[in-house]
C-alpha cells in the first residue's frame, strides 16, 4: 500500500467549492477552484503556497487516476472530503483513510487519560462550537505539538473566505487593492488549508509509527 495523498476541501454549507490542498509526496499544492479567488495566485501568494488556478473536475479526475490506478490511499480528517467527491463529483473511494476515526482510537488506546485533562476536551459541553472542538485536528495538533499556524481558525474559514470576495468585489479583482486586513485573511486561510494536510500527515505518520496494527484496521473496512 502506497502513502497517502492527503486533501482538505474549503467549502461552504451551500456546497460551493473554493480552494483544495493536496499533499503528495514531498510537494503540497492548493487549487483555486473557484474563479472569484483567481487573483490570489497572481500575488505573492502563490509562490508561498503553490496555487494553481484549475478546474474541480480536472483536478479530480487526475488525482482519481492515483487512488484508481495506484491504488494510493486518501487521507483526510473526517468523512466531509469522501462526501464531496461522491456527491459532486460521483467517485467512491476504493482505500479511504479518515484520520480523525483513526486519531480517536490511537488518543483512547494509548493516551485517553492525559488527552481527557486537557482544556480543549469538552464533549458534553452545550456550547457546539466547544462540543466540536474536542476531537478536532487543531485540537490534537496543538496537544501533540505539530506546528499549527499561530492564526489557524477552526470556524473561521468561510468567514475569511467572505471578507476576500467581498474585497474583490468593492476594490477589483485585484490582490493589490484589498485592504491589510483582507490581505491577513488570504494569507490565513491559505495557512489554515496547507496545514490540513501538512498537519494531517504529521499526524498520521505519528499514528503509523506507534500503532500501525490501528491504520491497517481502518484502510481494510
Amino acid at each position: 500500500m502506497k502513502a497517502p495523498v492527503y486533501i482538505d476541501f474549503e467549502s461552504n454549507k451551500k456546497g460551493e467549492l473554493f480552494l483544495l490542498s493536496v499533499k503528495l509526496g514531498e510537494v503540497t499544492t492548493t487549487y483555486i477552484l473557484d474563479d472569484r479567488l483567481k487573483p490570489l495566485a497572481e500575488s505573492k501568494l502563490a509562490r508561498n503556497f503553490n496555487l494553481v488556478v484549475a478546474e474541480a473536475d480536472d483536478v479530480i479526475k487526475s488525482l482519481s487516476e492515483l487512488w484508481n490506478g495506484e491504488a494510493q490511499p486518501v487521507g483526510a480528517y473526517s468523512q466531509n472530503e469522501r462526501h464531496i467527491l461522491k456527491e459532486q463529483f460521483g467517485l467512491d473511494i476504493p482505500f479511504y483513510l479518515d484520520i480523525h476515526k483513526l486519531a480517536k482510537k490511537w488518543i483512547n488506546r494509548n493516551y485517553k487519560a492525559e488527552f481527557e485533562k486537557l482544556p480543549t476536551y469538552k464533549p458534553k459541553s452545550k456550547n457546539w462550537h466547544e462540543k466540536g472542538g474536542t476531537w478536532s485536528l487543531e485540537a490534537i495538533a496543538r496537544w501533540q505539538k505539530l506546528g499549527i499556524p499561530k492564526n489557524y481558525g477552526r470556524g473561521k474559514t468561510t468567514s475569511r473566505i467572505n471578507a476576500i470576495l467581498n474585497g474583490f468585489n468593492s476594490k477589483g479583482n485585484y490582490y493589490s487593492k484589498l485592504t491589510s486586513l483582507r490581505k491577513k485573511n488570504a494569507k490565513h486561510l491559505l495557512e489554515h488549508n496547507v496545514f490540513d494536510v501538512e498537519g494531517l500527515e504529521k499526524l498520521y505518520l505519528r499514528i503509523q509509527e506507534e500503532s500501525p496494527e490501528l491504520v491497517r484496521r481502518i484502510l481494510s473496512k
